[in-house]
């Protein structure tokens, strides 16, 4: 198996995450609120926007991208950060793509400082809930609908501090 390599994305980087972020939408369009009908008519700068307003890490496998996750900030605590967007192709899935994506942006979460990550997750999907929960994000009570016709989301929050009340997480740096 290819070794990932996982990195952030440059402001030059735009056309890699553009091209993910479509992908995800044609392949996972129930799992995102965008569409793929509305962001594939969106211009350059729409996604050179998109690059300035998180971080977005990208992971590569033989130099092919074949994931992406963003981090942002969660609320109005500069405590808390939020990982978003999650996406990994289909053929990648099984191949630790996606920790090496969230160990990525936790661990620059911790190193802007911050003490808790949210996730949010389709509260039906037992797959994202089971993944996050084995990477120690716990569920929370707050819940929020993706879209009117679409199912809730359930936050879930990792501790990021060395809090002995938390559960030991490997993944961390």
């Amino acid at each position: 198996m290819a070794d990932i390599d996982v990195r952030d994305l440059t402001e030059t980087d735009w056309p890699i995450y553009r091209e993910l972020r479509l992908a995800a939408l044609r392949e996972s369009p129930g799992a995102f609120v965008g569409t793929y009908a509305d962001e594939s008519q969106r211009d350059d700068k729409f996604w050179l926007n998109r690059i300035h307003q998180a971080h977005r890490f990208v992971a590569e496998r033989d130099a092919t991208p074949v994931g992406v996750v963003g981090l942002g900030a969660h609320g109005d605590n500069p405590e808390d950060g939020e990982v978003f967007d999650l996406w990994v192709a289909p053929d990648a899935r099984a191949s630790h793509v996606a920790i090496a994506l969230v160990a990525a942006a936790a661990k620059q979460a911790a190193d802007e400082g911050r003490t808790r990550l949210y996730f949010w997750v389709l509260s039906e999907s037992a797959p994202a809930i089971a993944f996050a929960g084995n990477f120690g994000f716990r569920p929370t009570s707050k819940r929020r609908p993706t879209t009117e016709d679409s199912e809730d989301e359930v936050a879930m929050v990792l501790s990021l501090s060395a809090d002995p009340r938390s559960p030991a997480n490997s993944w961390l740096p």
